[in-house]
């Protein structure tokens, strides 16, 4: 499952934590990879990692 559709399901389930997480990341990291590594943290605490 791609990390898009992770969120997409968070933001159904209205999980606004993770989705303001993502935003921020990509809101404030000028190095897109960096973003993503922020993308996939909140995502990982999302699924309960």
């Amino acid at each position: 499952m791609s990390y898009i559709t992770k969120i997409t399901i968070a933001v159904e389930k209205s999980d606004i934590i993770l989705l303001l997480d993502v935003i921020e990341a990509y809101k404030w990291e000028r190095n897109i990879e960096s973003a993503t590594k922020r993308i996939r943290f909140a995502v990982e605490r999302w699924e309960g990692k």
